[in-house]
């Protein structure tokens, strides 16, 4: 291996200790918060009605997890103390809960594309899908698919200590190709596909009624109860397609990455150490970049949600209210 090569990827290994340390830090911290403050609004009895809100705080759940058991690791592994690399049941485990979460995170923004597409509908029998007794079950199960589809994690994630880097990974050559291509499926083809399809109806949707005009009625105070619902759901709706556009955004990079180094893998492409230590890099940029579905949803709902952003504004003042109670109590 000649000098040039070694400096490459010299600093391409030292490079992504940097944006280990660094950027994952950044993504963990408002990540966090983020999704705690999500967790709070969208746990509150007036969100819970709406099942779209159902759908958000499971991502929010989700994300939370996800960031803890995949992106933790990596943080750590900036500072050489990830300890998923020595031990198998931590490695198999970290493994597991990541890809189980990122999964269950992109079908609940699924599921409520479906449910925003079907909440604004003029047609009242599909009307009566978007309900929150159906998005309860939905996430149950949605759930526990997931959580049975990563099952051969358990059998393919070990740890190598002969290996300097990438420790913890899916051994040989059928494992790799079909953790990474079920991930790939799972996690971003399918969720893709159907998010831009039932997306662009519920644009459909709502442009249709804008353009509505309520017919006269002699019962008004029905009819604008009515207009009041479905307005409420209207207003889910900016939140919504703009999340999918950026889960768009940030999932791409990885799926090509996946899939390009499970395709080469497979027909056994020969590579250079200088090309494997290229693959690596990028491949850590991508994971990096998907993580940020984990952590920006709260800011997008802040700037897109006005129903939200309302909430979180009670959610605020009955915390201080809840302080100020215990402090002139005791």
């Amino acid at each position: 291996m000649s000098t040039a090569t070694t400096v490459i990827i010299t600093n391409l290994a030292f490079i992504t200790a940097q944006l280990n340390r660094s950027l994952a830090l950044i993504i963990l911290i408002f990540g966090t918060i983020g999704n705690l403050i999500n967790i709070l609004v969208f746990s509150r009895r007036s969100l819970r009605k709406q099942p779209c809100s159902i759908y958000f705080l499971g991502a929010s759940i989700a994300s939370l997890f996800a960031l803890y058991s995949g992106l933790l690791s990596r943080l750590l592994s900036g500072y050489n103390l990830d300890i998923s690399i020595y031990n198998d049941s931590i490695c198999k485990l970290r493994f597991f809960t990541a890809y189980w979460c990122l999964t269950v995170l992109a079908w609940f923004l699924v599921f409520a594309s479906i449910d925003r597409y079907l909440g604004t509908s003029r047609l009242a029998y599909r009307r009566n899908f978007s309900h929150r007794y159906v998005a309860y079950r939905v996430v149950s199960i949605a759930s526990l698919l997931s959580f049975l589809a990563y099952i051969s994690v358990f059998f393919c994630f070990n740890t190598n200590s002969f290996l300097l880097s990438r420790q913890c990974y899916s051994q040989g050559i059928i494992c790799p190709f079909v953790t990474d291509i079920e991930f790939l499926i799972l996690y971003s083809l399918l969720p893709t596909i159907i998010m831009t399809i039932f997306g662009s109806l519920t644009v459909r949707n709502v442009k249709q009624l804008g353009r509505h005009i309520a017919p006269a009625t002699s019962n008004i105070i029905a009819a604008n109860n009515r207009q009041l619902r479905r307005q409420k759901k209207i207003q889910l709706v900016p939140m919504l397609l703009t999340q999918i556009v950026l889960f768009l955004l940030f999932t791409v990079p990885v799926a090509v990455s996946k899939l390009y180094t499970s395709l080469t893998n497979l027909l056994n492409y020969e590579k250079t150490n200088e090309q494997v230590a290229r693959e690596t890099f990028s491949y850590n940029v991508t994971v990096l970049i998907t993580y940020l579905n984990c952590s920006v949803s709260f800011y997008v709902y802040a700037l897109t949600g006005h129903l939200f952003r309302n909430e979180l504004k009670k959610t605020a003042q009955k915390l201080i209210d809840k302080n100020y109670t215990s402090r002139t109590t005791t």
